[in-house]
């Protein structure tokens, strides 16, 4: 009790250690993803700063344009080629900074810059003609490009940086310096055109003044912002400081042209003073550009360092997190032995609980049926071991129980199974000593001590009467089937039932069957193995010949192919024919064998009797196994000439039962597509089904030996051939009579109009074809 107290302390602890990790892991996920959040939000500034440049770029040749359009248009007209140039320089620059919003994150800007561009056009194209407010209309372009310069630094959240020497350059660099630069060129514009028209008025004076004001107001902000950020960042200081300084000796000497331009503007040079104010305007650009490339300096350094950062984290992280499994792993190790101490305990005290209780419910498991219910087949086998004389084994089979699966499915069936074992136990409760089990999927056993066999044939008589006569209603279906019985009582029971049971399938008059040494199952069983072991070894030493029977044409009394047939030679030299053992293993691999020995061995007879046709037997198996085609197709592929001489023979009765046209229609095209012909053999035997032959591209019908030798003697017989001979004329198909045996048959085959014959009046079946081809009657 107390080491179970102890272990549950320790998974507590172990809970927590967990915990702890979880919490840990968490956070140092959280530092990372902060870290990579801050490193995206900087990337994202270097963005706007380097797309600032181009707009600052469009910002300045639009200032110089007006500047240049204003003084051309006030009377001097040597600009003309100066301003044709900065035309072109606009239209770059429109063109340059088109391209880069499209290819950048900030094209919610692109509305604006679409705008701008529509009135830098539309102005571009009155350059050179005399309109009212043209500077105004410049003047409005370049404040919206100032608008659209703040917008970038909003978007790329460069306005809201939390570093001050970032945050001053950011305030220069988008808000005063632009500021200044429109200020000064609109001076710049103003003053050239004064002193080119040389004269000026009172509200021009009132307008250079305020412009003149808004410069100084913004360039001492300037100064305080960068004072404040010199103080956050003295190497800023270094980098700046000098140019700004240059740049305030050019706004002091432009401050003082301009307040000497009240008193002297008919003294001063027009292309003077705007060369002063170009002056300023190159020196703010200078400053720009400095910020602009120091302003990406620090955000660089600061996305190095968020990285170093993060990668600091995540190493801190890693060797935090393995301390942490380290100490987890000794904790787990040692927690783990004990656990195992106590489950081992715990384990073999419920296996022996267990086995104590499951005992029962496995011998259960063991013998009896899972579905019934009822004992399974190797309790019988257990119980046959112990019985005595006096003991008779019934099986009882359900006749075509698969097609009740096939067509109600596999669930209902086996409400079919439930519902006959209940039957049987009530038809068998009154019968002493029985026993009922299941021993296969439609097969059950019913194990009757104390009783003769008559008396069990006599019971198993009256249950498959009244199997017969019930009625059995399954999911609201009503419907009945029948059985057969199988009793034996000679040892070994299950198997000379089961032998019985065999015999009765085979036989559609029997129902109940009864065992007996007379029955000669078991010798028929040991004469199967004899057979197929002989086959075997025939295979094996190449004794499974062709033998060739001629077929005559009787119009013309020549010989114009051979049937093939099979036969085996047994070491003694006897001849053994197909009918001996075909069918004996036709169950095996060994009947496919043989198939392919007399391909082989007809397509070489008909190399070497090259002016011969053949025609070979093929079964509905041979037709269904992909090996078997395989070699016949090979073969016609490779011998396409021979392919055209060799004729398959197909089991009438076969294909008919088997019901599959689409897959024997399929073969016969294929075998029609090497220029064979395909014949139906045995003819007339059983139930003919005259329209398949409509459905079927069948070229000749051999007629079967059972109509063919009683034609003479028999009316009846001789009416079926002509009318099998007339239905096939009308189809276009041709006859071949077997089983020609005397020159009165062969006479009336003629006489009829059969075009081939044949039989043992023109030819026995013979190792090798006759030398010769005519034949007569």
């Amino acid at each position: 009790m107390y080491n179970k107290k102890l272990l549950v302390y320790r998974l507590e602890i172990l809970f927590v250690a967990f915990l702890i990790i979880g919490y840990a892991s968490y956070i140092i996920l959280d530092l990372v993803k902060e870290k990579e959040n801050l490193i995206a939000s900087s990337q994202y500034e270097i963005k706007g700063v380097q797309t600032l440049p181009y707009i600052k770029e469009l910002f300045i040749q639009t200032q110089k344009l007006r500047g240049i359009e204003a003084s051309y248009k006030a009377g001097d007209a040597s600009l003309h080629s100066l301003l044709q140039q900065q035309i072109l320089i606009v239209q770059n620059s429109l063109q340059t900074t088109k391209t880069i919003l499209q290819k950048t994150d900030f094209q919610g800007t692109f509305p604006l810059f679409l705008a701008i561009e529509k009135e830098l056009q539309k102005n571009m194209q009155h350059a050179f003609v005399k309109q009212e407010k043209s500077f105004q209309k410049y003047s409005d372009i370049v404040s919206d490009e100032i608008s659209l310069i703040v917008k970038i630094g909003d978007m790329s959240k460069l306005i809201l940086d939390p570093d001050l020497d970032i945050y001053y350059l950011v305030d220069l660099m988008l808000h005063k310096l632009p500021l200044v630069v429109e200020a000064v060129g609109q001076i710049r514009g103003f003053g050239s055109m004064i002193l080119t028209q040389k004269k000026e008025s009172t509200q021009e004076q009132i307008h250079l003044a305020i412009l003149l004001g808004r410069i100084k107001d913004n360039t001492l902000l300037i100064q305080n912002g960068l004072s404040s950020a010199y103080t956050f960042n003295k190497n800023l200081e270094v980098s700046i400081k000098p140019i700004f300084q240059q740049y305030l000796e050019v706004v002091d000497t432009f401050d003082a042209e301009v307040m000497d331009l009240f008193q002297n503007y008919y003294n001063k040079s027009p292309k003077s003073f705007f060369h002063d104010g170009t002056e300023v305007i190159n020196k703010a650009i200078l400053l720009y550009n400095k910020s602009d490339e120091y302003l990406i300096k620090l955000l660089q350094l600061r996305i190095d360092e968020m990285i170093s950062q993060r990668n600091r984290v995540i190493g801190k992280g890693i060797v935090f997190l393995a301390i942490l499994l380290f100490l987890f792993y000794m904790a787990y190790g040692y927690l783990y032995k004990n656990f195992l101490i106590l489950e081992a305990e715990k384990k073999r005290q419920r296996i022996l609980d267990e086995l104590e209780k499951t005992n029962d419910s496995l011998i259960h498991a063991l013998t009896y049926d899972q579905l019934t219910n009822i004992y399974n087949r190797s309790f019988l086998i257990e119980m046959l071991r112990e019985s005595d004389k006096d003991t008779v084994l019934m099986l009882i089979n359900i006749k075509a129980f698969k097609e009740i699966n096939d067509i109600y499915g596999n669930e209902f069936g086996d409400k079919v199974l439930i519902a006959f074992t209940n039957y049987l136990k009530q038809f068998f409760e009154h019968i002493p000593h029985t026993t009922l089990f299941r021993v296969g999927g439609d097969e059950f056993a019913v194990l009757i001590q104390n009783i003769s066999s008559f008396q069990v044939m006599l019971i198993g008589s009256s249950l498959e009467g009244s199997i017969r006569e019930k009625n059995f209603i399954i999911n609201d279906i009503r419907f009945n089937f029948s059985i057969l019985v199988a009793v034996s009582a000679i040892a070994p029971l299950l198997e000379n039932a089961d032998l019985a049971l065999k015999m009765a399938k085979k036989d559609p008059h029997k129902k109940v069957v009864e065992y007996k040494e007379e029955l000669s199952i078991k010798k028929e069983w040991q004469k199967n193995i004899e057979v197929i072991n002989i086959v075997k070894l025939a295979l094996q030493e190449d004794r499974i010949v062709p033998y060739f029977q001629g077929i005559v044409n009787l119009q013309t009394m020549k010989i114009e192919k051979y049937e093939v047939l099979a036969r085996l030679i047994l070491p003694s030299g006897e001849v053994l024919s197909p009918y001996v053992f075909l069918e004996r293993v036709s169950k095996t691999d060994y009947y496919y064998d043989i198939t392919e020995v007399m391909l082989q061995k007809t397509f070489q007879m008909a190399k070497e009797y090259k002016d011969i046709n053949f025609s070979l037997n093929f079964s509905m198996k041979d037709i269904t196994n992909k090996y078997v085609l395989s070699t016949l197709f090979s073969l016609f592929e490779a011998n396409k000439e021979i392919a055209k001489r060799i004729d398959i023979e197909l089991l009438e009765t076969e294909f008919i039962d088997i019901n599959n046209n689409d897959e024997i229609s399929h073969f016969i095209q294929k075998v029609h597509s090497y220029g064979s012909k395909v014949l139906i053999d045995d003819f007339g035997t059983g139930y003919s089904n005259f329209s398949y032959l409509s459905d079927l591209d069948i070229d000749i019908i051999k007629i079967d030996a059972s109509i063919i030798k009683e034609i003479v003697s028999n009316q009846r017989k001789l009416h079926i051939l002509q009318t099998i001979y007339e239905f096939s004329q009308g189809l276009g198909i041709l006859n071949v009579a077997e089983y020609v045996e005397t020159k009165e048959i062969a006479l009336l085959l003629k006489e009829i109009g059969i075009r081939y014959a044949q039989g043992y009046f023109f030819s026995k079946p013979l190792p090798k074809p006759l030398s010769y081809t005519d034949v007569t009657l």
